[in-house]
């Protein structure tokens, strides 16, 4: 847990003898959020650590270890998270949102998550149907209890903190002091929101718990059918109505605009970004927040290369941070997800217009540093996704894909964009694994390799556009 020297001694409230975890959780639900209306409600700040350390060390995970929740330990979880959703009051460096000191951020995420593991806990394949039919109601009561829409509030004011702070961190203390304070807003809901999505997402949208579903009866599995294409409809209209995602995509803009951060930030940002390619076009402007997200997660390897020009030769030995960065906060994952759903019908309609827009927008020098430094092994199934979405790869490659024109043009792009690098690097030599160098630098070793591996997967390069 966070350390929290320095806080002021906070209030209890009186316990019963020997509490239940249900019971323990329930207090602080009540602190945070009374049943009472002529009870004050208490920040974190002002609650006993030592209540908070055990609500998240102990009380959560019993919760979450429970094969079966009752209804008073549901509602208890559920108002605890909807409590820690709630607004604070502003600061002279920030506007209304999370409590934006660097203590109660991260315990407020270490609360929600301990409330999200209730549901991801249930999150396996190969439940009984009664344990699914509650972690659907648990994902239902959420939607119900305006979670996206108070996390869209959120976001827009997260975006309404950066926005002066854009390009830097401004140029005297207080400006650094509100920026950092601005930023760390940004993070802490963003996380939120992607901790949540993906939880409903894998449910209601992917159906990982349905995998090997007992049921034991036709009424239950009916029930279990039921509740989850109501699910699926409360989370479609929340994303919409909320503007939730097109919010999120602002702030990854605006954070990405902070300029130059250290390593883990950027892994974390990454990751970010990484997720919301997956859900991003929920939105009820599908087609905007697709052109913001790949603006997103372009940008910043475009930036790599000196003058826009794709000069291989530029390409250092190893990684460049931003390429690292994004390597390990899982964009090649989310990149390959989208290219091989893409015109297949197995995506949603929002990410569908996702994965049109990156393959009509990724070219060389977007796609050339992940897979020159990215494993070996996705980068060749990448490049050969690319050439079965355009009809050129084996005979098991999916149909051609509405966005046809499209994927075509990105394949023959990085493949010319190979064929250059390898033309310039052996001077008109044959393009061949036996001709790679040991004193070369392992990048251009890698793409020379894919470029030999598409010759051999499709007997001839697709042609440059």
């Amino acid at each position: 847990m966070p350390s929290r020297n320095g806080r002021r001694a906070g209030r209890r409230a009186p316990a019963a003898p020997n509490p239940t975890p249900a019971e323990c959780v329930a207090m602080l639900a009540d602190a945070l959020v009374p049943h009472n209306s002529s009870v004050s409600a208490l920040s974190l700040d002002e609650i006993d650590p030592v209540c908070l350390d055990e609500v998240y060390g102990t009380y959560l995970p019993a919760l979450a270890a429970e094969q079966a929740l009752d209804v008073d330990a549901l509602s208890a979880a559920l108002r605890l998270h909807a409590g820690l959703l709630r607004p604070c009051s502003g600061t002279d460096s920030a506007p209304a949102g999370f409590d934006l000191s660097a203590d109660d951020t991260e315990l407020r995420q270490l609360l929600l998550d301990g409330v999200l593991e209730i549901a991801r806990s249930k999150c396996k394949p190969g439940l009984a149907a009664g344990d699914v039919l509650t972690l659907l109601r648990i994902l239902r009561a959420m939607l119900r209890a305006q979670t996206l829409q108070a996390l869209s509030r959120q976001l827009a004011t997260a975006a309404a903190a950066l926005e002066p702070y854009g390009g830097g961190a401004g140029s005297g203390a207080g400006d650094a002091a509100a920026a950092a304070a601005a930023t760390e807003q940004g993070r802490a809901v963003l996380w939120c929101l992607a901790e949540l999505t993906f939880v409903l997402v894998l449910v209601l949208l992917h159906g990982i718990p349905f995998a090997g579903l007992r049921c034991d009866s036709p009424e239950l599995a009916a029930a279990v059918a039921a509740e989850r294409a109501a699910g699926v409809e409360e989370l479609a209209r929340g994303l919409a109505e909320s503007c939730v995602l097109e919010h999120a995509a602002r702030v990854l803009l605006l954070l990405q605009a902070r300029g130059p951060q250290g390593s883990q930030r950027r892994e974390e940002w990454w990751r970010l970004a990484a997720g919301f390619l997956a859900y991003g076009g929920e939105d009820s402007d599908a087609s905007s927040v697709a052109q913001t997200l790949r603006e997103v997660v372009t940008e910043p390897l475009l930036d790599l290369w000196p003058d826009s020009r794709l000069d291989l030769g530029a390409l250092p030995a190893e990684s460049p941070a931003e390429v690292a960065a994004a390597l390990t906060g899982g964009l090649p994952q989310a990149l390959m997800a989208l290219v091989c759903g893409n015109g297949t019908g197995a995506l949603s309609a929002g990410s569908q217009c996702i994965a049109s827009e990156l393959l009509t927008a990724c070219d060389a020098r977007f796609l050339t540093p992940l897979l020159a430094y990215g494993d070996p092994e996705w980068a060749a199934a990448f490049l050969t996704a690319l050439g079965s979405a355009q009809g050129n790869g084996p005979a098991h490659a999916q149909a051609p894909p509405p966005t046809e024109q499209g994927a075509a043009g990105v394949v023959g792009a990085v493949v010319e964009a190979l064929r250059r690098c390898s033309g310039a690097v052996l001077a008109g030599a044959e393009v061949g694994p036996s001709r790679v160098g040991a004193a070369e630098p392992a990048p251009l070793q890698q793409l020379r390799r894919l470029v030999a591996g598409a010759e051999a997967a499709w007997g001839c390069l697709p042609p440059a556009p």
